[in-house]
């Protein structure tokens, strides 16, 4: 399961190059394994290239995920964690 993203202008800060024609999508924990323990921070739950953001704002691929999309599983008792989805211009283009 992968969440779908969806870009607008009232949730998106462009610092890139807004002519790339692909991205890459990189989702981190900011908080693992705990908010008040963060000695494992900035887990990567998702690396992935290739995207393009289609006439609606969304993202898609057809390329193989650099690294498989793993789901949040914070312990028990845990404070909510702090998913960071980064969206990065790719220098290579769609390959």
């Amino acid at each position: 399961m992968f969440p779908s993203i969806t870009l607008g202008v009232s949730n998106t800060s462009v610092n890139s190059d807004v002519n790339a024609t692909a991205w890459v999508v990189i989702v981190l924990d900011l908080d693992a394994p705990s908010p008040q323990n963060r000695s494992l921070a900035q887990i990567l739950h998702f690396l992935g290239s290739d995207f393009a953001i289609d006439d609606t704002g969304l993202l898609s691929n057809s390329s193989p995920a650099l690294m498989e999309f793993a789901g949040p599983a914070p312990s028990p008792g845990s404070d909510p964690h702090r998913l960071v989805y980064n969206l990065e211009a790719s220098l290579l283009g769609v390959v």
